[in-house]
C-alpha cells in the first residue's frame, strides 16, 4: 500500500470541512478592511509601534493599502489555521509561525511562496527578528514579497 502524506491527501479538499464556532475570537484584526483578501498573520506578543510601521512599509512596498489587507493578531500559532479558514484569504503571510493543528503539519521552507488549497502563502521569521535585521527584511522582499504579489 503507498504512504501519502498528510499534505497530498489534505490538498485534494477545496472546502472547509469543519470549523470550530467556539474560540473564533482568539484573533484580533489590527487594521485594513481586506479588499484583496490579503491576510497577514502574528502573534500578539510581536507587535508594537517599530513592528507596526515595518508592516506597513512592507505593504506599501506591495502597492497594498490598508483597504487591501487585515493585520491580524493571535494568541497562538496553533490559532492561525482557525484565522485562515474564518477569513478565506487569496494571499496570507505568517510571522513567526507554520501552518499547524492538531492533524495537520505543514513545514515550509521561510521566505520561499507556496500554494496551499488556492491560497498563496509566505511564512517569515517574528516580526521582532526582521524588524532589526537587514538581510532578513531585504531576504523577505526579494524571495517572498516580490515573488508572491509578483512586482
Amino acid at each position: 500500500m503507498p504512504s501519502h502524506n498528510n499534505e497530498d491527501i489534505l490538498s485534494i479538499y477545496s472546502e472547509t470541512l469543519y470549523i470550530s464556532p467556539n474560540n473564533i475570537d482568539e484573533f484580533k484584526i489590527v487594521s485594513g478592511n481586506f479588499a484583496q483578501k490579503v491576510l497577514v498573520l502574528f502573534l500578539e506578543n510581536d507587535l508594537n509601534t517599530t513592528t507596526d510601521q515595518l508592516l506597513q512599509k512592507m505593504m506599501a512596498g506591495c502597492k497594498l493599502t490598508s483597504n487591501d489587507y487585515y493585520f491580524v493578531s493571535l494568541k497562538t500559532e496553533m490559532d492561525a489555521l482557525k484565522a485562515i479558514q474564518h477569513f478565506n484569504p487569496a494571499f496570507c503571510i505568517l510571522f513567526g509561525m507554520q501552518l499547524r493543528s492538531e492533524i495537520l503539519q505543514l513545514h515550509k521552507e521561510p521566505y520561499k511562496p507556496f500554494r496551499y488549497n488556492s491560497i498563496k502563502f509566505v511564512v517569515s521569521d517574528p516580526l521582532s527578528v526582521i524588524v532589526n535585521n537587514e538581510q532578513l527584511k531585504a531576504t523577505l522582499w526579494k524571495n517572498g514579497l516580490k515573488i508572491l504579489f509578483q512586482l
